[in-house]
């Protein structure tokens, strides 16, 4: 490292230099004054994890801090497709239904009650909603109850083996976002890389060869000793692609959406506003922006007439440099893996032998896997009975 620090080295990075021009000037368009917020970008190519472009936030060398790398801040519903996905891996339908509205408190062993209402205190008027739509709306009380089903160790784990290196505590509010410590942009763009890239994860690369003075090779990347793991399966990634796509087309990321091609994301925003995401992906990019004050975590409140939400600064941010970015990229749609066999929970009619999904309240003993071709499984549930409603385990619910 002393050596680095005499100079007269050539360092040859992965970065984009018109990707890195974007991404900067993608941040100046929405947060243009000095007293804003400040955002930081990672962009990442999914099939090699290459990183692309990286905005640390407003001046490194006044704050010396890497906001994209060293920042550990709350992620906020981010952390729903990790939900989603140890769901799906479980062979539990987005098709179950929950009960959206009101606060649910959960009775944690060995931890504090542990309380979940929805954003803005959101109702609806239904009594039952899909997981899928729930993921569209990024709905809270559909997801926590979602979260106490399929337990917390599934989803930290494969968080942590898509690509956030922060070690994740199992309890259940990081389904949520709600982690001890936070994770960075870096993170948490290198695990939505793993779901574009159909479940196989590349850690992230960002310098391919470093020369000395005298033209020696002090340092090269070699190919082959990059990780690769599979943490999910290609189907299943595919299956999340697709309902993270519902997110941009008619949900919460609707103001990130790609006017000329495919792409899918997730928002997240933190209680009081103090930290706002967006992460999404094409094909051939994925691209995590997270927007908040470097300091400390203060709530951002309205800014430049707009309240801060993943869905609003984020999001535009994300819009902005991703336009510009894939414009010389191939335009490509996610390809359906061609094994495509899913496993799915089911349940057998004892009355007339149909094969249907399991409602929330199904026991254990009742429920069944069975192996469907994608497409090809069941999407009704069991209708629940007012029978059915005292079985839920170490739950209280104030609503029904």
């Amino acid at each position: 490292m002393e050596r680095v620090f005499e100079g007269g080295f050539e360092i040859y990075t992965t970065l984009d230099p018109k990707m890195q021009i974007a991404a900067e000037n993608a941040i100046e368009e929405i947060l243009p004054d000095p007293e804003d917020p400040a955002a930081a970008l990672v962009a990442m190519d999914p099939t090699n994890g290459y990183i692309m472009a990286m905005v640390g936030g407003k001046d490194f060398t006044e704050m010396k801090f890497n906001l994209a790398t060293q920042a550990k801040r709350q992620p906020g519903s981010a952390f729903k497709v990790f939900v989603l996905l140890s769901a799906l891996e479980q062979g539990i339908s987005p098709y179950m239904t929950f009960n959206p509205n009101g606060n649910v408190i959960f009775d944690i062993y060995g931890s504090e009650p542990w309380e979940v209402g929805n954003y803005n205190d959101a109702s609806y008027e239904i009594n039952e909603m899909p997981v899928l739509e729930a993921t569209v709306k990024s709905i809270n009380v559909v997801y926590s109850q979602l979260i106490m089903k399929i337990g917390a160790y599934g989803i930290a784990r494969i968080a942590m083996d898509m690509g956030i290196e922060t070690l994740l505590d199992p309890y259940p509010s990081i389904g949520l976002g709600g982690l001890t410590v936070g994770v960075s942009p870096l993170e948490v763009c290198t695990a939505f890389s793993t779901i574009a890239n159909y479940g196989i994860r590349h850690d992230p690369v960002a310098i391919l060869k470093v020369i000395d003075k005298d033209g020696n090779v002090f340092e090269e990347y070699e190919e082959e000793e990059r990780r690769v793991l599979t943490p999910i399966t290609p189907i299943n990634a595919y299956r999340a692609i697709e309902i993270m796509q519902q997110v941009m087309l008619r949900g919460t990321g609707t103001r990130a959406r790609l006017d000329d091609r495919p792409c899918a994301g997730k928002t997240g925003t933190t209680d009081e506003a103090e930290n706002a995401w967006f992460s999404g992906f094409t094909t051939n990019l994925a691209a995590c922006v997270w927007m908040g004050y470097p300091e400390v975590n203060k709530k951002m409140g309205i800014i430049h007439d707009m309240r801060v939400q993943g869905g609003a600064q984020p999001a535009m941010i994300w819009n902005l440099f991703m336009t510009e970015a894939t414009k010389d990229l191939p335009i490509e749609n996610f390809i359906r893996p061609q094994d495509d066999m899913i496993n799915i929970q089911v349940v057998i009619n004892p009355e007339t032998g149909e094969m249907l999904l399991p409602n929330r309240f199904t026991p254990l003993d009742q429920i069944i896997i069975k192996e469907f071709r994608y497409g090809g499984e069941p999407t009704v549930q069991m209708p629940i009975t007012p029978d059915d409603i005292p079985i839920m385990p170490m739950v209280s619910l104030m609503h029904i």
